[in-house]
């Protein structure tokens, strides 16, 4: 059930605007007012689109996993005062990745497009941004999916880094007040595997779970399809910090 298509799609284009997909919908060509079908393995039960590494399905150690390290530090000032300061660390890995073996990184097309004029863009905006890529329609719907490690095309990484900082105060008759600072945030770096295999550059939103979550079937890029980009691949946004009390 895990290898055989069972949902697929395609565009349609109401031209005469009867409501009704005037084209054969059993011809996964596009056809009429119907586009190419996403898949054309759809309806095809003997034709199998997902293929997984045997060495990704069994042994010791196979599964996704993290690791967290953190180290501190506890000062008295004086008398019922104390500091705090401590690093946090987290990374992930066994990341698997879903190459679909049918497309190649030169069977899409680059490019541009240009940003619109607005002062609050760098430069004031009104230029080109390129990076973005189109797959040729012949390609279309071709799927052949292996499923097997990242690190089997190249390094990959999603680290988290904080600290924090904090200060309490023990008051008379038990009250205790408490306060500080806390900074980190999550770098993930795709740029060495991304550009090699049929999958997407950018995810949204930058959080470990989706992370995660989306990097077994192709992660979601700007455009929400799959393409050889390497925009975005590296996303380490800046450190955000929160005060508490």
């Amino acid at each position: 059930m895990n290898t055989v298509v069972n949902t697929a799609s395609r565009a349609w284009t109401d031209a005469d605007g009867n409501y009704v997909p005037n084209c054969d919908l059993l011809n996964p060509d596009a056809n009429g007012e119907c586009g190419a079908v996403s898949d054309r393995n759809f309806g095809s039960p003997s034709r199998v689109s997902t293929t997984y590494d045997e060495s990704f399905l069994h042994g010791y150690g196979k599964r996704y996993y993290d690791w967290e390290t953190s180290a501190g530090i506890q000062h008295e000032l004086w008398t019922g005062v104390s500091v705090n300061a401590t690093y946090f660390r987290r990374w992930y890995g066994n990341f698997r990745i879903t190459d679909n073996r049918a497309v190649a990184p030169s069977d899409y097309d680059p490019f541009c497009i240009t940003a619109p004029v607005d002062a609050r863009l760098p430069g004031g905006g009104g230029n080109q941004i390129c990076g973005f890529y189109d797959l040729n329609p012949a390609s279309f719907g071709l799927v052949d999916n292996y499923v097997t490690f990242a690190d089997q095309y190249g390094s990959l990484s999603d680290v988290y880094t904080g600290f924090d900082f904090t200060v309490n105060m023990r008051l008379p008759r038990g009250a205790t007040l408490q306060g500080g600072l806390s900074t980190g945030h999550e770098v993930v770096d795709l740029c060495d595997v991304v550009g090699k295999v049929d999958m997407a550059a950018a995810q949204l939103p930058v959080t470990s779970t989706s992370f995660v979550y989306y990097f077994g079937g192709g992660l979601p890029n700007l455009s929400g399809v799959a393409s050889p980009s390497t925009l975005y691949c590296h996303i380490a946004p800046p450190l955000p910090s929160t005060g508490k009390f």
